[in-house]
């Protein structure tokens, strides 16, 4: 199919550069008025600069946005609904969401879940009945049974339907409003919490949230190899302490952005994440702020915390994630279970977030955020290692490796590790000697030390310094010599306190 005619191309021209300024979505009779005016007829399918931001609906002619344009009705919606913002100066609040996120943010003005009375955007939001006194009190005397026997269940996640089986099975008459009355009692009640449009939980089974994780860089001076200096060298701007994954190293360049597609009242989103230590001891992924427009809208009665079904790629498997609104994270057991012993810093993931379902796709590594982290120290358990016990595990870790030429994964060293000492040791101590011990990682395979001389120094400095004090914020500048050794001699000084102490 041929372009268009030179003529036809300066009305799409124009029609850009008038609208990209706009606040709201247009239709194509807006966008090409003045090719009407003049005889031509021509559509917005014609110029790949102009996506569609709603199909037609009702008496509504389909919408329009510059792809450039960031659709902002779903996080609108949100911060309506959330308090976060008070649904006046509606051209204010986006500039706003420019300024948070980037990008040039529209409106879709005929979004059924809003609407504007005397001058104010307002939530459409589902709206429950009043409950008689004996409604409620029939209810409440099943509550206990409900939740035993949800308890049996294994305390998953249920439907409003699965709930409302439930007490029909306990006795309930079912009456012809039945989810009606059955949702505005759950709403009423402490122990079951809403965690999603349509998912429950009882409250005692909702997730705790991730605790504050800190990392530590070790210090350059404990690596005695040239290639390890050269390293440093390369990687030296990321080199510093973060805690809880706020951490920001250096970004690879040509990393992609969050990528926002679909309609107003269905929109995806697409990023990619790049795995970090952080990600696979904790077992989370952040959402970037370019994503946050897809959130699910928060129903009444739901706080923090909403499920949401995911499926992992590779194998088809389905998912339970949480979102964390608050810290703007997806988490949970299942997301760890399928990335802390299969993956590795620097593995790269990509995430398709559309309004059914979140899938994970597993998309190449990055061998530079491998580099980077290969200097990040875990405090928590490299202090369980103090006194010789660190140097123990890990000349058992180099003679189990040095008889595996071919390398293991994370999860056999665990097994063979555990197996040769006769109990079993936690994964996160042996994450911490594997990086902090001198070892190789090639393709998601550990291999033994080059110089284990070379490995239990690196380790025995491994530890010291995670008796040094910590300053609050990154430092500035790298301490001078004289300093480094001040602050470890001051750590071997408490640690010999503390062993003259246990005597």
């Amino acid at each position: 199919m041929s372009g268009p005619l030179p003529e036809e191309q300066r009305f799409f021209d124009e029609a850009v550069e008038r609208l990209k300024g706009s606040r709201r979505t247009f239709t194509e009779q807006t966008a090409l008025q003045a090719a009407l005016r003049a005889g031509y007829v021509m559509s917005l399918q014609h110029d790949e600069r102009f996506v569609k931001a709603q199909a037609s609906r009702g008496q509504y002619d389909a919408h329009y946005r510059l792809r450039e344009h960031r659709l902002a009705n779903q996080r609108l919606f949100n911060d309506l609904v959330e308090g976060k913002w008070d649904g006046t100066d509606l051209d204010g609040r986006l500039a706003v969401l420019d300024e948070e996120e980037g990008g040039h943010h529209v409106f879709y003005p005929h979004d059924p879940r809003f609407q504007l009375r005397h001058g104010r955007w307002e939530p459409a939001v589902e709206t429950n009945i009043r409950l008689t006194s004996e409604q409620k009190s029939e209810l409440d005397a099943l509550l206990p049974g409900l939740l035993q026997s949800w308890s049996g269940s294994g305390s998953q996640p249920w439907t409003l339907r699965q709930i409302i089986d439930a007490l029909k099975q306990a006795g309930w008459p079912d009456p012809p409003n039945a989810v009606r009355v059955a949702r505005a009692w759950l709403l009423g009640i402490e122990q079951i919490r809403r965690v999603g449009q349509d998912f429950w939980l009882p409250s005692d089974q909702l997730p705790a949230p991730l605790k504050r994780t800190q990392l530590h860089v070790l210090p350059i001076r404990s690596m005695r190899s040239e290639e390890m200096r050269a390293l440093d060298e390369q990687f030296r701007p990321a080199a510093r302490t973060y805690a809880g994954g706020n951490y920001a190293p250096r970004a690879p360049q040509g990393a992609d952005p969050v990528s926002i597609s679909g309609e107003a009242d269905k929109m995806s989103a697409h990023w990619a994440s790049t795995l970090r230590t952080i990600n696979l001891r904790d077992g989370f992924l952040a959402v970037p702020p370019g994503a946050r427009a897809v959130y699910p809208a928060l129903s009444p009665g739901e706080e923090t915390y909403t499920l949401i079904d995911a499926m992992w790629h590779e194998d088809g498997e389905r998912l339970k994630l949480w979102l964390d609104r608050q810290q703007h994270r997806l988490y949970g057991s299942d997301l760890l279970r399928k990335i802390e012993w299969d993956y590795s810093p620097g593995d790269i993931l990509r995430i398709a977030w559309t309004p059914d379902i979140l899938t994970i796709y597993v998309d190449g590594h990055n061998d530079q955020v491998q580099q980077e982290e290969a200097r990040l120290i875990d405090p928590t358990y490299l202090k369980e290692l103090r006194g010789g016990l660190g140097e123990a595990y890990r000349d058992s870790l180099q003679t189990i490796l040095s008889q595996a030429p071919n390398g293991l994964t994370r999860q056999e060293i665990v097994r063979a590790l555990s197996e040769r000492l006769g109990h079993t040791v936690h994964h996160g101590t042996i994450f911490a000697l594997l990086y902090a011990g001198g070892f190789v990682q090639r393709d998601r395979r550990w291999f033994a030390a080059p110089d284990a001389s070379a490995g239990r120094r690196t380790l025995r400095t491994a530890i010291i310094a995670t008796m040094q004090p910590r300053p609050e914020e990154p430092e500035e500048h790298p301490p001078s010599l004289r300093e480094h050794i001040h602050r470890q001699t001051q750590a071997i000084m408490r640690r010999l306190e503390e062993i003259e102490r246990s005597l």
